[in-house]
This record gives C-alpha cells, structure tokens and sequence, in this order.
C-alpha cells in the first residue's frame, strides 16, 4: 500500500518537470510568427542559416528567431531553418521563455549580397542567446548533421 502511495505522489511532482510548465503554449503562438518573403526575386541577397544547438538544458523550450523585432521562426533543439536576406543593417535575435520569465538578445549585423551567414540558438545560464559561427567551425558541421528543417514562417512541430 505504501509503495501505491508514493507512486501516486510522484506523478504529480514528475509532471513540474514538463517543459509545457515552463513554456506558454509550447512556444510563441502561431499568431505571432509572422510570415517572412524575403527580397525580390532576382534582387541580390545573402543566405542565412540559422541552427539550434543540441543542448540537454533547454530541451523543451521553443526558442523564437527574430529578423528586425518580427518573430519569423521557433526552433526546437536540433532543428535549423535558411532564408535569404537583402543587403543593409538587420536585427538578428533570439527569444524564449525560461525561468517564468521572457528573454532574448539581439545581434546587429551587416550583411552584403552573395554572402553566407551562420547562426546558432542556444541556452546560455538562466538566458537564451544568438551567436555567429564562421563557415569553416568544427561546431557547424556537428550542429547541421542530424537537424531537421523549419520552413520560416512556421512554428516548429509540436
């Protein structure tokens, strides 16, 4: 009868660990992720690619990917989406909701046409964080294999 009990009581006490707890609907509502079209065809643009690391902390939250403050993607861990950007000054950022809190950080970039950019998503702390990787980065080649491809524009899988 004992063993029942405590069986019981840990349910409930196992549940607190859910990411669902710790992330509004799993993420940014599908009503806040904005559908991005990217530069006209046949303008010049850079190629962006955008990947989450595959940290255990932080498994279960969405973190949302920001292009100038419009929220245009949520990844999961192991996940990564690409999408072309026009030339000029953007904003390029992060968002997640962690410790019943919301946060981000945002980077300022520059980006020129016919280039290739690398970013990747990842928990840092209590926080999450947006970091640029260099093409040739040991770390990229791991992230990319085995990660699974978010159309922008869409939330990730549920």
């Amino acid at each position: 009868m004992k063993t029942s009990r405590v069986a019981l009581l840990s349910i409930p006490l196992a549940t607190l660990g859910c990411p669902k707890h710790y992330t509004p609907n799993y993420g940014v509502p599908a009503s806040f992720v904005h559908t991005y079209a990217g530069p006209s065809t046949g303008e010049p643009a850079a190629r962006v690619t955008v990947l989450r690391g595959s940290e255990f902390t932080g498994a279960g939250i969405y973190f949302s990917l920001t292009l100038d403050s419009v929220v245009i993607s949520s990844l999961l861990t192991a996940e990564y989406t690409e999408f072309d950007l026009s030339p000029g000054e953007h904003r390029i950022g992060v968002t997640c909701y962690a410790w019943y809190k919301w946060r981000g950080n945002e980077l300022v970039i520059g980006v020129e046409a016919d280039s290739v950019l690398y970013f990747v998503l990842r928990p840092k702390g209590t926080e999450c964080e947006i970091a640029r990787l260099n093409s040739s980065s040991p770390e990229l080649a791991k992230l990319r294999e085995g990660s699974l491809l978010v159309p922008v524009g869409k939330e990730g899988p549920p």
